[in-house]
């Protein structure tokens, strides 16, 4: 599953900016749907792409919900979030699409 992370500009170059992700190293991500973007604005970002300006309460209920779907809220020393063993409580006996013809 593919999410959302959110970030705060704190450079802006062109058509590219730094963005800072709590308890992570920042990170380059294309404006090219954003272009309005400045430095200070919070922005929802996705495969290296923000993709829309958050406003700072927006921003935070945001994280706080992605925070609560994965279980994270530390990053490890990779700097990502580690994401929960989503296989839990399911029979590992069980059989697949794959399995059949």
């Amino acid at each position: 599953m593919c999410l959302p992370r959110i970030g705060c500009i704190v450079e802006v170059d062109g058509m590219e900016a730094v963005i800072s992700h709590p308890g992570t190293a920042p990170q380059r991500v294309s404006l090219l749907c954003v272009p309005a973007a400045v430095v200070g604005d919070h922005v929802m970002v996705h495969a290296g792409h923000a993709i829309r300006v958050l406003d700072a309460s927006e921003a935070e209920e945001r994280r706080s919900l992605i925070e609560a779907v994965t279980g994270a809220t530390e990053p490890d020393a990779t700097g990502l979030s580690p994401l929960p063993d989503v296989r839990t409580g399911i029979d590992d006996d069980r059989t697949t699409t794959r399995d059949h013809p």
